[in-house]
């Protein structure tokens, strides 16, 4: 209620007073729970304060005291009205609570009555699925399934953790027997994990689970079998040799035409290959631990009706055979008879023909022949000019024995070969690699000869020095000086002054 504009204790120059008329307060039973299971600590109870509006204020400031069965217990009054009561140990049974509302001067009070069930809530995992191992690097689901195994409703928490890593948390408001389930996925490190669950009511735990996770490759999956035989289309006999792959995979037939291929478990194109046959393929899916049956029939590939080339290859010029000429017709060879002749069995279409020997240019020609036809295709080859061998030369000079004299017009004959010194008594022929005897020659002079070899592209030195005929060597004279000692020496006497000596000088 309102009372008029008037001074009072709180507002003493005058105002609006507000009076509070303590209504009957009404309050009702919200929950009842332990508040640790199992250890005795005590319940909690949660009232209600059902009729806020009718109060001019919050109405939790006028609750002064509670008691339950006459003895004081703590409280609690929150903001969205409602009241908690805990520390409370009496056991299971019926109790009335008591809520004393007052201000300056009023009070009034309140009842309840509420009842403590007997047992208590448990939390139960119902079921756990964490792999015993998985590979680093990839994630996997942490699950669970957890019920409430009292004998009330209860919120039921579940907290997770790998190691000492926090998962989360989940909770579900549920009555006795229900369960709810949840998962959470966890990325594999490079070791082994523990994961742990934690189940029980706010911050209290009533069952803990752990697994351990070990770091492992997973197992290669069973394989399948891929198998068959592979037979000829017409004669219906086995085929040996014949390939066969399968997405990677292969392998070849034996001699009764079966082949096996072990494969990991999925979905193949099986192909059967062979020189002479036409390719075959079947798709098939292999299964782990099965045998996959894929056969095949190849059919044979009919060889093409052939036909015949021919022909002579001549020389250009002498228009003489070519013997041995080789002839080419798209990977096909052969070579001209003494005749030059040539006969070649190919299948039908179009040829480029060839003709090629050493010494002679290439020629090609483009025929076609038809199953059973002959064709001919003759070759005229021009021959390639052999070049002369690169020539060496012979060169010298020419001298008088006695004078040391360059001499001019000295015959200088090389084997047909002829040239004749210049005043300077020099000469140079130019002639083909060969080994050679020079003579040089003139008239009143003793003729001369060497020996030599040329190479191509060498210039070979062959010189001279001729002696007059009848003119003494230039050491004569020096024997002449000493000759009566020579004569003493060898016993030889003439009497007169002549003396005659056979004389003979090394090397000449």
């Amino acid at each position: 209620a309102i009372r008029d504009w008037a001074p009072s204790p709180y507002w003493p120059a005058g105002g609006f007073v507000y009076e509070y008329t303590c209504v009957p307060v009404s309050v009702s039973v919200s929950y009842t729970g332990p508040i640790d299971w199992g250890k005795g600590v005590g319940w909690r109870v949660w009232f209600k304060i059902d009729n806020p509006d009718d109060f001019g204020d919050w109405p939790g400031y006028f609750l002064k005291d509670v008691t339950v069965d006459g003895i004081r217990v703590e409280y609690l009054v929150t903001y969205d009205n409602r009241i908690k009561i805990y520390g409370f140990t009496s056991p299971e049974g019926t109790y009335t609570a008591e809520f004393l509302w007052k201000d300056d001067i009023y009070e009034t009070r309140s009842r309840v009555s509420f009842t403590i069930p007997p047992g208590e809530p448990i939390a139960e995992f119902v079921s756990i699925d964490v792999p015993s191992s998985w590979p680093p690097g990839t994630s996997f689901s942490a699950k669970f399934r957890v019920k409430n195994a009292g004998s009330w409703e209860e919120r039921i928490w579940v907290r997770g953790y790998y190691n000492e890593t926090y998962l989360g948390e989940e909770s579900r408001q549920l009555g006795p027997g229900e369960e709810f389930e949840w998962y959470w996925n966890i990325t594999m490190p490079d070791r082994d994990i523990v994961v742990t669950f934690r189940a029980g009511h706010a911050d209290w735990e009533d069952v803990v689970e752990r697994r351990t996770v070990r770091v492992s490759a997973p197992p290669p999956p069973e394989k399948g079998t891929i198998y068959g035989v592979v037979k000829d289309s017409v004669t219906g006999k086995p085929i040996a040799g014949v390939s066969i792959t399968a997405n990677g995979y292969s392998t070849s037939t034996d001699e009764t035409g079966y082949y096996e291929i072990e494969v990991e478990p999925d979905t193949y194109t099986v192909t059967a290959s062979k020189s002479g046959y036409e390719p075959a393929s079947r798709t098939v899916t292999v299964y782990a631990g099965t045998r996959t049956e894929c056969n095949f029939e190849l059919k044979p590939i009919a060889p093409p009706e052939k036909g015949t080339i021919y022909g002579y290859v001549k020389d250009s010029k002498t228009m003489l055979p070519i013997p041995n000429a080789t002839i080419t017709i798209n990977g096909y060879t052969t070579s001209t008879n003494s005749a030059g002749y040539y006969e070649i069995e190919v299948p039908a279409g179009t040829y480029t023909v060839s003709a090629s020997k050493s010494g002679y240019r290439s020629e090609s020609r483009t025929v076609t022949v038809g199953a059973g036809e002959m064709v001919g295709c003759n070759f005229l080859l021009e021959p390639v000019p052999t070049p002369p061998p690169e020539k060496g030369i012979i060169y010298g000079t020419v001298r008088d024995v006695v004078t040391r004299e360059p001499l001019s017009g000295v015959t200088i004959k090389i084997n047909g070969y002829t040239a004749v010194t210049d005043t300077s008594g020099y000469y140079e022929v130019e002639v083909m690699p060969d080994t050679y005897t020079v003579t040089a020659s003139k008239t009143g002079y003793e003729p001369a000869s060497r020996t030599v070899t040329v190479k191509a592209g060498e210039k070979v030195e062959c010189s001279f020095e001729l002696r007059k005929v009848g003119v003494p060597p230039p050491w004569w004279e020096e024997l002449i000086k000493y000759a009566p000692y020579i004569a003493l020496g060898v016993g030889v006497i003439t009497v007169g002054g002549l003396i005659a000596y056979e004389v003979t000088k090394r090397g000449e």
